[in-house]
């Protein structure tokens, strides 16, 4: 496990051994989004912190960036960009050539994309960032 700023990532032992990889596996802990707000999921008491990396409608826009942003410094992957999907609980996977920008009102639909930079999956919790560093 790695910690930076109150955030946890866990890391893969295996994929930390290469050198050439930046990956993390994000939990809720830390972060600026307060679980318990309307439609919050209510596993965690009421105005905890928590890491949402999900665009939702009971998260304002700003703190799930700022959370992003929190999450890829703590994985060592500060200036990676994250591609943004709308979580549909499927097998679909994105294929994109760039990270869709963060600011897109239409995010496409799947639970995992690939680009020519990383891998992103989403199952629920935990969200896994992986990417060479060459």
């Amino acid at each position: 496990m790695r910690r930076a700023a109150g955030t946890e990532v866990l890391v893969a032992d295996a994929l930390a051994a290469l050198p050439w990889l930046v990956h993390g596996f994000s939990t809720r802990i830390g972060g600026a989004s307060k679980l318990g707000a309307t439609g919050a999921s209510n596993l965690r008491p009421l105005n905890l912190p928590s890491l949402n990396l999900g665009f939702t409608e009971w998260d304002r826009r700003e703190v799930v960036a700022r959370n992003r942003a929190q999450f890829l410094c703590a994985a060592g992957a500060g200036k990676m960009t994250l591609a943004t999907m709308r979580q549909i609980h499927s097998d679909v996977v994105q294929v994109f050539a760039a990270p869709p920008a963060v600011a897109e009102s239409q995010p496409p639909k799947a639970d995992a994309a690939v680009t020519r930079q990383g891998i992103c999956c989403s199952r629920c919790r935990p969200r896994t960032v992986c990417r060479s560093c060459s």
